[in-house]
């Protein structure tokens, strides 16, 4: 917990990763504001845009008349309270204990598959993994993955007492209830459960503890969506399963290629040669895992120059910036899926027990790769709708490194490329809440009365409603930027401040507004690469 608040402390706990995160926190800053306990963003325009079209926050639904961003609302529930005490910083204490839960949940599986200690799967999942990532942004996957994690502890113990039953359900309930891609996860759960010969008789001759855990999880997912009706008169984690259903299967060649990136790219990038890297680096590792686990130094040496080489070339060359795919920000994944899957395995319950972690971090991905929301997944970490999988892999693969020896070539090659990348992946956090911050504390450098509209349609969203009491647009497209010029012109403030990419490609011209006339012109930093135009009206008296 102390690394997190530092780590978040380094970056500015009021801005965030990506717009989800940020749309989330707009939620629960807004809650705090009314005082209310719908988790509704409002809308200061929302006489003259009903609709909400150049609402500051775009992505948002109309449920029952409130304007929702967020589709879990348990989040927001647990976050409100904590920001009014102590702000946006108090507020991450949510996804910080999730990410606590989940260092704790693979001490626990780490001693269950075999270590003598577990601590170095502690250390290695709490912070040097996606889970550090997530765990300073106000966004549920830590809860959920601490969840998940807990479920998969419950499932490799012998179901002896009913109330075994009663925590599994509780903690799986919890995880889909959080991550709709988390029902898939627990389906996966019980399959490898049936794969694993000693774990399918122990489960089946204590069938009544299975059913107790069905029935609990069953029951804690429809409490957590009659909740969600009751406030906003529509479940909302059912509903959006069922859209995910209705879509799943359609337009094969886009989920494949999302399936592609959020699997394996080491760069926010679809090119061949970003590909090529991706799959150098995933070979390169696979490799080193296997000679881990099988002892052999030729696949050693070749397996980790490969693997060393391209995660320089993204490190040093690349910067920081996102890394997409799983297994690329995982590289204790094929150390993971050798030690569960290999011929190697050892005799007994333990080898059983890696294996049915593996197979349920496998399991569920082709599942999840038809289900997942295609496109907009270039900006993100680990892929977020398979992070189950790496935490799974990192968990096995620690094992089989306390196992061989910390000291061996192999796991320090392993342990070096994990903690570089979860390095790269902590440091643009940082650098990423510092800019947003920045950008829009600049942005709001404006007259109390000033209207800014947003050309940039996730900037607004990425502060998390940091822009406070200044009245923001934002246009969805280009084309829609004169629109929402023409609505804060009707206001009639003092001042509008259009901003733009400064290296826009479009040939639509800057918005002219009557009764306004252009007044200056700044460039404000933005992201590294990125930099905006802010064009400054000032009403003719």
């Amino acid at each position: 917990m102390l690394a997190y608040v530092v780590l978040a402390l380094l970056g500015d706990p009021g801005a965030y990763s990506g717009s989800d995160a940020g749309g989330r926190a707009a939620t629960v800053r807004t809650m705090v504001e009314t005082g209310s306990w719908v988790p509704e963003v409002g809308y200061w325009a929302a006489d003259r845009d009903p609709e909400g079209r150049q609402h500051p926050l775009v992505k948002n639904e109309t449920i029952d008349a409130h304007l929702v961003q967020t589709p879990t609302l348990l989040t927001m529930w647990l976050a409100r309270p904590l920001w009014q005490v102590g702000g946006p910083l108090a507020a991450l204490a949510i996804p910080m204990l999730g990410g606590v839960v989940c260092a704790l949940a693979a001490l626990g599986l780490a001693r269950r598959l075999g270590a003598a200690s577990g601590w170095g799967a502690f250390w290695l999942v709490g912070l040097a993994s996606p889970v550090s990532f997530y765990a300073l942004d106000l966004w549920e996957h830590t809860i959920a993955l601490g969840a998940f994690g807990l479920a998969v502890y419950f499932a490799a113990m012998p179901p002896t007492r009913l109330v075994h039953g009663l925590r599994l359900g509780l903690v799986a309930g919890l995880a889909v209830s959080v991550r709709t891609e988390m029902g898939v996860y627990v389906l996966g759960l019980g399959v490898a459960v049936l794969a694993v010969g000693s774990l399918r008789r122990l489960w089946l001759s204590r069938w009544p503890v299975a059913a107790v855990a069905v029935v609990v999880a069953g029951s804690v997912f429809v409490a957590v969506n009659l909740a969600q009706r009751a406030v906003l008169g529509l479940g909302v984690q059912a509903s959006r399963a069922g859209n995910l259903a209705e879509q799943a299967g359609g337009d094969i060649q886009a989920r494949a290629g999302d399936a592609l990136l959020t699997s394996t790219a080491l760069y926010p990038s679809t090119s061949l040669d970003a590909y090529v890297l991706a799959f150098a680096a995933l070979l390169g590792t696979g490799l080193v895992g296997l000679a881990l686990v099988h002892r052999r130094s030729s696949w050693l040496r070749l397996g980790g120059v490969l693997a060393a080489v391209v995660y320089a070339i993204r490190i040093v060359i690349g910067g920081t910036g996102f890394v997409p795919g799983t297994l690329a920000a995982s590289p204790l994944w094929g150390a993971g899926a050798a030690g569960g899957l290999g011929r190697h395995r050892v005799g007994g319950s333990v080898g059983d027990r890696r294996r049915f972690v593996a197979l349920a971090a496998l399991f569920p991905l082709p599942a999840v790769w038809m289900l997942q929301w295609t496109g907009d997944l270039l900006p993100q970490w680990a892929g977020r709708y398979t992070l189950a999988t790496g935490m799974l892999l990192t968990i096995v693969g620690a094992v089989m490194c306390e196992t061989v020896g910390w000291r061996t070539p192999a796991s320090v090659v392993l342990v070096a490329l994990t903690v570089s990348v979860s390095a790269l992946g902590l440091a643009w956090h940082v650098e990423r809440t510092r800019a947003v911050a920045s950008t829009i504390d600049t942005l709001n450098e404006v007259p109390s009365d000033a209207i800014v509209v947003s050309g940039i349609a996730h900037l607004a969203r990425e502060g998390g409603s940091r822009y406070g009491d200044r009245r923001w647009l934002t246009a969805r497209s280009p084309s829609d930027l004169q629109a929402a010029a023409d609505l804060a012109a009707s206001y009639s403030p003092s001042e509008i401040e259009v901003v733009r990419a400064a290296e826009a490609t479009t040939s639509l011209p800057d918005p002219t507004l009557g009764g306004y006339t252009r007044e200056r012109e700044r460039t404000v930093d933005y992201l590294k690469g990125f930099s905006l135009r802010a064009i400054t009206y000032r009403r003719v008296a």
